[in-house]
């Protein structure tokens, strides 16, 4: 049996069209869920109007160009792809590969942090102080992560003199030595 090549290079755009736009969501996705304490409507947003659509579409387009793609990987692909993201999320495997690779960085500012923000590795930080007892001194540094959005309210705390703990709006989870993931009101 003779395929017509003109045919089965006609739906190759379609599938790669897909693979494409999912492997862009997958960034964007990877790229939300990085920051300490995720920002849950970003990331649904993501999901409602990216991920969702484009594998409803993805779907609906199989029965047409399946059998005319020619490759199994183009089939294959952004379901691999899916199952990739949502591993990495379960895992919080952005945040730790992204905190890891900061790590260092962040020890370094820690010292100098004076009250601009300023990069740490890959993380945009604003510091303020952080106060752990009924004392006006300051205990430690809190640093907001600036993703340029509007929201201020996720981050580091830097604690050197005692344990943060979670009261009122804020929560302190514990990250690596004196470190801690912090979070603040969002107004939800």
């Amino acid at each position: 049996m003779q395929v017509d090549s003109s045919r089965t290079n006609a739906t190759r755009p379609i599938a790669v069209f897909f693979l494409v736009a999912l492997s862009f969501l997958a960034l964007a996705t990877l790229r939300a869920a990085s920051v300490p304490y995720w920002n849950g409507m970003f990331l649904l947003g993501l999901v409602v109007f990216g991920w969702i659509p484009m594998m409803f579409g993805f779907l609906l387009s199989l029965p047409f160009t399946a059998h005319r793609i020619g490759s199994p990987f183009l089939v294959a692909a952004p379901f691999v792809l899916m199952l990739v993201v949502m591993v990495a999320l379960a895992l919080d495997a952005p945040f730790q590969a992204r905190f890891a690779l900061s790590h260092e960085a962040m020890n370094r500012i820690v010292s100098t942090a004076g009250p601009d923000c300023q990069d740490a590795g890959l993380y945009r930080l604003c510091p303020e102080p952080l106060y752990i007892d009924e004392d006006d001194t300051p205990d430690g540094v809190r640093f907001a992560v600036d993703e340029g959005s509007l929201e201020d309210n996720r981050g580091f705390a830097y604690a050197p003199n005692g344990v943060p703990e979670s009261f009122g709006d804020d929560d302190y989870e514990h990250l690596t030595g004196k470190w801690y993931r912090w979070k603040g009101w969002d107004g939800w």
